[in-house]
């Protein structure tokens, strides 16, 4: 019995966790707050997307961890398709910007493809520097 169980376990995992997209946030630095900093009524801002830290030209400060696993759950789930729910997750802490770090596509299942991201949110601290 004990070994049709382990057998069976990776397989009851895998139905278990199939379409459980999740995103989660970890605040690393006390010094900036993940509380929102806009007035209420006022629109939120668009977040911008980052590939490399050189890509981004004002002084910043990363304020938190925003990891997102989605395992595909019959779909073909890319980086375009995940694009989006940062962006929301962003506004949502008042990022100014999301720096994308790693990503990892894997094969779920015959015709599902999953992501995982690991990515930092940022707040500018200073005004971009005027050219000369």
């Amino acid at each position: 019995m004990l070994q049709h169980l382990r057998l069976w376990l990776p397989g009851i995992m895998v139905v278990l966790l199939a379409g459980c997209a999740e995103t989660s946030v970890i605040p690393i630095s006390s010094a900036v707050s993940i509380e929102p900093t806009r007035a209420v009524g006022t629109e939120p801002k668009d977040v911008e997307i980052f590939y490399d830290v050189d890509e981004i030209k004002r002084p910043y400060v990363v304020f938190a961890h925003i990891n997102h696993l989605d395992p595909g759950k019959f779909n073909r789930i890319n980086l375009g398709d995940v694009l989006p729910i940062l962006r929301k997750k962003g506004r949502e802490l008042h990022a100014d910007g999301v720096i994308i770090d790693n990503t990892k596509e894997w094969r779920t299942g015959l015709l599902s493809t999953g992501i995982i991201l690991r990515t930092r949110a940022i707040r500018y601290t200073g005004k971009l520097p005027v050219k000369k």
